[in-house]
């Protein structure tokens, strides 16, 4: 989700020359004109950190009221200028206009809204708070309308949209705000991930951008809300405006807490005391599984601030978001551990382990995934994104791919994929889907991968049984009887796709492409084989039939005739013919199949071919003692002898 920064009351004013006076009397936009934050250690790959994102507990309401308060007077008694903008509307109580800090919205407060949001959602209130002044000056407008309101907090707002009525509202986009924050901070898909990613200065590309290495999920969260960084112009103009490629959502966010709240990037205070409180009380309810304790309760403060205490079964973990979980001491924690255990792609336990009966799996919530863990397949995670999409598609453990057997890998072609019980899940690459390939098609696919690539669709079932799937350089289809074949994009899906496909005169494929050390390439189907003298060669097909069985009867590609060359015709008048590389067959129910070919091909088609003096063949070449050669016609024959050289003899 992208999200814009649209300050509704500058839209609507920036109409009007009186607007633009009055921005300039009354500072409507109410962002500082200085400011102490100091731009130079803007860190664009660090712009706040989890833990400060996170400090769910850094203000009560009393005090998130107070602060509001202390922002802005609330006393704007210049109530005649609600007129000017008729279209909007107002609170006004009192001969003032109504500002934020004095409105309710459904009986609550706008204090009591942000701080629900940040204890429902474990994030901080003092960031909401600077989020609300970021997008709609919230805080400091002294008559907010209500189009500032229902998108106070710019989300639902793409860039390239208009804004989502279904999030209007103040609590709705507080709440909606909270939620997605909190849901990248414990691990959930970010389009600008932590790590070396790209970000522009601006929406406009030729603006350009820079790698940023982004060190944590705060900022990752930060740029998939406003996926933007400030060029040098926007940090040199402070809270002003910079050249025509400045953006100014993150650093405004930056800036404001800064200046606000202190610093963005620091530390989070971990409740030793608490802590080690709700440790013991889940010791207390699961002395069975933990066992007695092992040494004291230990206090972490990296990127996964945390509390944790060994135990002889396993190992309890307390972190401010989730509080108290214990990890035994089985294949879900040797999984964990080698994955970085709290600091690494998986993070903190934020569930208790919990096994289903319906299949003997057990699986464990963390905040970047979870692991599924079976005797027989010990544990394995699924981490958030598409191919733990595509898994869920199928019905996760329960549906056609079933319970993992490895965590992501990259495979021997390059691609990610995640192997399970009956099947896999295959990326090609970062930026491309991923779709499961189930069953059998999965082992065909393995043992073929490097020459037909990467899936490109899902698996299809058609109605004469089989099922088929696409790759990037052909499709695999499963017959009834469950062998697959594969039908390659180099002139062979083609030309079988011209013909109908598997519902067509070829019907479905029943072999592989064969390779010849001549350099022929060929393939059957039900009805009849699809052939390329050369790899380059355009291919064509030979259907079962009579002229499919004389050619066979003559050498085939090796014979006489060589490689078909066109497809077959159906003439008017009951015949059929192919040609082929040296000849043609001609077939008819009154004359049967036969091949004209070499000099006698050339020596009939002079006489008018099929409809000409000598009509169809009605036999094959014949070679005498003498070497002299002859061939029966419906109305003669042609004759060759090294004495007299040809003639025609008609009966």
């Amino acid at each position: 989700m992208i999200i814009s920064r649209k300050h509704t009351k500058l839209i609507a004013m920036a109409t009007s020359l009186v607007a633009v006076l009055a921005i300039a009397i009354y500072g409507w936009t109410h962002l500082p004109t200085t400011n102490a934050a100091d731009m130079s250690k803007f860190d664009p790959g660090n712009i706040m950190s989890d833990a400060v994102m996170s400090n769910k507990d850094s203000m009560n309401v009393q005090q998130i009221q107070a602060f509001l308060e202390s922002k802005n007077p609330c006393n704007n008694t210049n109530v005649h200028m609600a007129a000017w903008y008729p279209q909007m509307q107002y609170t006004i109580r009192d001969g003032k206009f109504v500002c934020m800090a004095k409105d309710t919205f459904n009986g609550k407060s706008a204090a009591q809204i942000i701080w629900q949001a940040s204890q429902d959602y474990s994030i901080n209130p003092q960031f909401l708070i600077v989020l609300l002044e970021k997008e709609q000056s919230l805080v400091t407008d002294t008559w907010p309308n209500h189009v500032q309101y229902r998108t106070a907090t710019g989300f639902g707002c793409p860039d390239t949209a208009a804004c989502d009525s279904q999030y209007f509202g103040l609590e709705n986009q507080i709440r909606n705000a909270a939620n997605l924050f909190r849901n990248v901070l414990s691990g959930g898909w970010s389009n600008y991930p932590v790590g070396n990613t790209y970000v522009q200065y601006n929406p406009n590309a030729w603006c350009g951008g820079t790698i940023v290495n982004i060190q944590n999920r705060a900022t990752s969260a930060l740029y998939r809300y406003t996926p933007y960084q400030p060029n040098q112009s926007a940090l040199n103009a402070g809270y002003g405006t910079g050249d025509g490629c400045g953006a100014y959502g993150n650093r405004n966010t930056y800036a404001l807490f800064t200046d606000w709240f202190g610093s963005s990037t620091s530390g989070v205070y971990l409740d030793i005391a608490k802590a080690s409180q709700d440790i013991d009380k889940l010791h207390s309810q699961q002395s069975n599984q933990m066992a007695s304790p092992v040494g004291n309760a230990i206090p972490e403060y990296d990127s996964a601030p945390r509390v944790w205490r060994n135990y002889e079964k396993g190992v309890a973990i307390w972190t401010p978001e989730y509080g108290a979980y214990f990890i035994p001491y089985n294949s879900t924690y040797q999984r964990w551990r080698k994955l970085g255990g709290s600091v690494g792609s998986l993070g903190v336990p934020r569930s208790a382990p919990v096994y289903e009966s319906s299949d003997g799996r057990t699986w464990q919530n963390f905040s970047g995934g979870f692991i599924i863990y079976t005797n027989e397949n010990g544990g394995w995670e699924i981490v958030p994104g598409p191919i733990a999409d595509q898994w869920t598609l199928t019905g996760g453990s329960l549906g056609a791919l079933k319970r993992p057997l490895s965590g992501v890998t990259i495979n021997s072609s390059g691609y990610r994929q995640q192997q399970f019980e009956n099947g896999l899940v295959v990326r090609r690459d970062h930026s491309s889907p991923a779709y499961a390939i189930i069953g059998n098609m999965s082992t065909a696919w393995s043992g073929q991968q490097s020459s037909i690539g990467p899936p490109t669709s899902s698996t299809t079932s058609e109605t004469n049984g089989h099922t088929w799937q696409s790759f990037k350089n052909g499709v695999l289809i499963q017959l009834p009887s469950g062998q697959i074949y594969p039908v390659t994009y180099d002139g062979f899906y083609n030309k079988w796709q011209q013909l109908g496909g598997s519902f067509g005169a070829l019907g479905r494929p029943a072999s592989s492409q064969t390779l010849e050390s001549d350099g022929r390439l060929w393939q059957n189907f039900e009805n009849g084989v699809i052939i390329k003298k050369t790899k380059n060669s355009a291919p064509h097909e030979i259907v079962f039939g009579p002229i499919y069985t004389r050619w066979q009867a003559i050498g085939g590609s090796l014979g006489i005739l060589g490689t078909p060359q066109s497809s077959a015709y159906t003439e008017s008048d009951g015949r059929s013919w192919q040609d082929f590389e040296k000849g043609t067959i001609i077939e008819s129910p009154q004359t049967g199949a036969w091949e004209v070919e070499g000099n006698f091909y050339g020596y009939w088609k002079e006489y008018g071919g099929s409809l000409g003096l000598l009509g169809k063949p009605t036999g094959p070449k014949y070679i005498e003692e003498n070497d002299a050669r002859w061939q029966p016609f419906e109305n003669g024959k042609i004759v060759w002898s090294p004495r007299n050289g040809w003639s025609i003899e008609k009966t």
